[in-house]
């Protein structure tokens, strides 16, 4: 049998017509039971083939227990969508609170920078799968992201000056050849910029102070990848010194997006964990050291209910809201 044969079967079926009608109503909470393994993925599926017709589908969020169940839960979903849908992971920035010592992945900031500019972009119909070590980092404001997000379009004209002042004000590194998201270079008439919310870097190529081409290029082979009309330059969103103020990543999300929990209170639980790691770390700080404190910069669990209220709401692991 193939895929579409397993989607139509799954969209035919009654219970995805129920499921579909009980989140048309606002801030529905819902329990789904009876599927195991791939089959939720693919019952997932089913229902969403119904809002490709839509002129603009809603956002899905899919927050697994952990880390790997939901690298596993992503595979299977981008299997049998078959990039009808994009589908992006939102992970957590893998800094140890409050560590001078460990290194955030700059890899894991550009993934979540890229599921906050697309969502604050405005863009539909957007697949996300995460777990709750990565909710409970809080995350800039959506004010904030737009204020500090830098386009730069051709014909514009800027001096090199001013893009190294502006770069080195994004927390960027100045190296020779990028490789990295949070890197650029400057090379005569040519500016790289890897921003952190696309897997590209960008080569802007300027004609005295005037932008000339913008094009995506591959950092390894250095080859065009695509000719593009603008270059968005989205800063480092974890980084807490670039911005003043937080909110739950809940914050950024439509009101009509629809939450797919496999359990509410276990994820209620993950916050809860990952404020304690964020606490044991804090007061581990020497008095000498300023530092935000973790109520402003993690979510806990006590706030979860709350914060689902708005949303459509589907458990598929057999827990209650």
């Amino acid at each position: 049998m193939r895929p579409d044969d397993l989607l139509q079967f799954y969209a035919r079926d009654p219970r995805a017509t129920s499921l579909r009608e009980a989140l048309g109503r606002e801030g529905a909470k819902v329990e789904m039971h009876g599927a195991v393994g791939s089959a939720i993925p693919l019952a997932i599926a089913g229902m969403l083939a119904h809002e490709d017709e839509l002129a603009h589908p809603r956002h899905h969020v899919f927050v697994l227990d952990d880390k790997e169940q939901a690298a596993y839960f992503m595979n299977d979903l981008q299997s049998v969508l078959e990039d009808r849908r994009p589908v992006l992971f939102y992970p957590r920035s893998a800094r140890v609170p409050y560590s001078e010592e460990a290194t955030v992945e700059n890899a894991n900031i550009a993934m979540r920078a890229e599921v906050l500019n697309e969502i604050n972009g405005g863009r539909d119909g957007l697949l996300v799968v995460t777990f709750p070590e990565a909710l409970a980092e809080q995350v800039i404001t959506r004010k904030e992201l737009s204020d500090q997000t830098f386009t730069i379009s051709l014909g514009e004209t800027y001096t090199m000056d001013f893009l190294d002042e502006v770069l080195l004000a994004y927390d960027f590194e100045k190296v020779d050849f990028v490789y990295e998201p949070g890197q650029y270079s400057m090379r005569g008439g040519i500016v790289d910029i890897f921003s952190y919310s696309f897997d590209h870097p960008y080569r802007i190529e300027f004609f005295g102070d005037d932008v000339d081409s913008i094009r995506k290029f591959d950092p390894t082979s250095q080859l065009s990848v695509a000719k593009m009309t603008r270059a968005t330059i989205v800063p480092n969103v974890g980084n807490t010194s670039l911005h003043d103020a937080h909110e739950p990543f809940f914050g950024f999300l439509p009101q009509n997006a629809v939450l797919w929990m496999a359990d509410a209170k276990r994820c209620a639980a993950g916050l809860d964990k990952a404020m304690e790691r964020a606490k044991a770390h804090y007061d581990r700080l020497s008095e000498e050291v300023q530092r935000t404190p973790p109520e402003e910069l993690y979510l806990d669990g006590e706030h979860l209910e709350s914060l689902l209220e708005p949303f459509g709401v589907v458990e598929f692991g057999g827990g209650t809201t």
